[in-house]
């Protein structure tokens, strides 16, 4: 639960936030109202995308490609 709260910070302030999760369904409705995206009963496949940097993943059910931050933030003032 302590990673859902950091993950609507990461929204709060201004982050778009990807929770991929293998339990069924682990959140509250203030989560989703939040704007974190949610993919439930998934875990990352073997495919990572990208040379340098992460840009994306494919999900194990080879279905979907999540896109990750190829900027990421070096430094989140609090």
């Amino acid at each position: 639960m302590i990673g859902l709260e950091v993950a609507a910070t990461a929204v709060g302030r201004g982050c778009s936030v990807t929770v991929i999760e293998t339990a069924p369904r682990l959140v509250r409705a203030d989560h989703v109202r939040a704007g974190i995206a949610f993919h439930f009963q998934s875990s990352v496949g073997r495919r990572i995308n990208g040379s340098e940097r992460v840009t994306s993943v494919e999900l194990e059910s080879g279905l979907e490609e999540v896109p990750c931050s190829s900027q990421p933030r070096l430094s989140i003032e609090f």
